[in-house]
């Protein structure tokens, strides 16, 4: 625009801008049209222009810049806090995160649904119940209503965090359950090794003519390498094409082979795998490699 001879000389230019830079990821250049708004003194007089910058940054990845703009915004509303908080959650700094949402409250913003679901993205990545208890909490006491999206994430959270009684009390709350939020109650019983559990919930979720996916199946033969039932884990494996006709994927192949790794069967499932065994499948074999062959073999079974 500069080079042929068209000037900036308006804020919705600018908005456009930023805009466009956040949605490529350009950061030094949306850093450019930053220091070109603060120039010509449109960055102070247009909320909606620091807000369009504030996004930016986030999509960028540029969270301390991002900060920064917040920081000298005048008009923080609950969409530029939930901008922020998100961004935070997304790049796994949770406890900066749940500081925004402090500060936040402090400054009687009311959080939105939004903000709530970032917020419970960084929960499971803390590793302690504290910060997603308080969300929960939160919800409960301002009676907000919770969504399928909250709900799976509470599950996930307490489930992560080794509390499977709260992840079911949560799932039993649900007033309506899909195939998504019966697949999370399974991830919750798999990743805590109760596989008995995991298979329950599975048939439940089939009595209520729900179809497993494929996603569905990752979790389940992911739960069978949790507990290492081989016998079931290979049970399932078959039953996802016999039954529904899903064809494995990458996913489905690397459980097995994790699963599989643990009794020193996996070298011979990855030789009679139908597919190119791709990078997750060699990763899952390589941690129990040591157990099962000569170190010295290594290099010729990573050439696929």
């Amino acid at each position: 625009m500069r080079e042929a001879g068209l000037g900036v000389d308006n804020a919705l230019t600018l908005i456009c801008l930023v805009k466009a830079c956040g949605n490529v990821f350009a950061g030094k250049e949306g850093k450019s049209v930053h220091g070109l708004s603060i120039r010509r003194g449109f960055i102070d007089r247009s909320c909606y222009l620091q807000a369009s910058v504030v996004d930016m940054y986030v999509k960028c990845r540029l969270l301390d810049n991002a900060r920064e703009m917040f920081e000298t915004s005048v008009d923080k509303n609950v969409v530029m806090w939930t901008t922020l908080v998100s961004g935070f959650a997304k790049c796994e700094r949770a406890v900066e995160a749940f500081d925004l949402f402090r500060q936040m409250l402090r400054e009687s913003v009311l959080p939105n649904q939004c903000t709530l679901a970032a917020l419970l993205v960084s929960c499971s990545s803390l590793g302690t119940q504290r910060h997603g208890k308080s969300v929960h909490g939160y919800m409960i006491r301002n009676e907000i209503e919770m969504d399928a999206v909250n709900f799976t994430s509470f599950i996930d959270m307490y489930a992560r965090c080794g509390n499977i009684r709260m992840a079911r009390k949560v799932f039993d709350m649900m007033p309506e359950r899909n195939v998504i939020s019966w697949s999370s109650m399974i991830n919750a019983f798999g990743i805590n090794a109760i596989l008995e559990e995991a298979l329950d919930c599975f048939g439940k979720m089939k009595s209520r003519n729900l179809t497993p996916n494929s996603v569905t199946y990752v979790l389940l033969l992911s739960a069978c390498s949790h507990s290492g039932n081989i016998e079931e884990g290979r049970k399932q494996f078959a039953s996802m094409t016999s039954d529904y006709g899903i064809a494995p994927e990458e996913e489905h192949y690397a459980c097995m082979v994790d699963l599989l790794g643990r009794a020193g069967e996996a070298k011979s499932f990855i030789d009679n795998m139908p597919v190119k065994p791709m990078a997750s499948a060699w990763g899952a074999y390589f941690i129990f490699y040591p157990k099962t062959l000569p170190l010295t073999g290594i290099s010729s079974f990573a050439v696929c």
